[in-house]
């Protein structure tokens, strides 16, 4: 689905000056992802970056600096192979920087790949069962923390388990079931609007493994589950 995405410019919204991944990966739009990432960097004192989407990895090579001064070693992973090969064929034998095809829904990361997984505007893209996989993968990659996008909506309501078609998003709050995950231990304001708050959010890994491996087996019975049990709390 990703790889016809990109190749239709779905999220370029016919303007052929945008990013294939979207007007959220301009310079503009990326700076406070920016600076969220190398705080982020500098509180963790993590020395190697999984990006889980790179997507066409427009903005997050203005970061390049940062990881050389720091001496981070990034690894960048998408699910669209035209977008890797032709970023890895651009950074061949640039010492620090590596791509990989992945679809991190179906399987983890290889272990230790990161001591920080940054994960921006992913799983939004995403079902609430194939976030809980995101999850239990995130867990057993063998990575110390995790920085990823969430939501809390100013209404209170809970948009978690909204299904998803091609190209549209969801805004997950990750303290909200069914993924009840923990307060983060630091969190910087990408967007705030007077609908929602859209935060960068940092987590030690790893997550309850064990309740999210469970979820990640039982999938849409879980996820249903999970919103039966809300529903008769309110």
């Amino acid at each position: 689905m990703f790889e016809q995405i990109y190749k239709s410019g779905t999220w370029q919204h016919g303007n052929a000056s945008l990013p294939l991944s979207g007007t959220g990966s301009t310079a503009e739009a990326s700076a406070n992802a920016r600076i969220a990432l190398a705080a982020a960097l500098g509180r963790t004192r993590a020395r190697s970056v999984l990006d889980a989407p790179c997507g066409d990895f427009t903005w997050m090579r203005l970061m390049l600096p940062t990881f050389a001064r720091l001496g981070v070693h990034y690894t960048g992973v998408d699910i669209a192979r035209p977008q890797i090969a032709r970023l890895q064929a651009e950074f061949e034998g640039t010492a620090g920087v590596e791509f990989r095809v992945g679809d991190l829904v179906v399987e983890p990361p290889p272990r230790a790949t990161a001591g920080l997984i940054f994960s921006r505007e992913m799983t939004q893209h995403l079902n609430p069962e194939e976030v809980l996989r995101v999850l239990h993968h995130w867990s057993r990659s063998g990575s110390r923390y995790l920085l990823q996008t969430t939501y809390r909506l100013k209404d209170g309501s809970n948009r978690n388990f909204d299904r998803v078609s091609r190209g549209s998003h969801s805004m997950i709050d990750f303290e909200r079931v069914p993924f009840s995950l923990p307060p983060p231990i630091a969190s910087w304001v990408e967007d705030d609007t007077h609908t929602h708050t859209e935060r960068l959010a940092l987590w030690r890994l790893p997550l309850q493994t064990h309740v999210y491996g469970v979820a990640a087996e039982a999938g849409t019975q879980y996820v249903s589950n999970a919103r039966r049990g809300e529903h008769e709390q309110t």
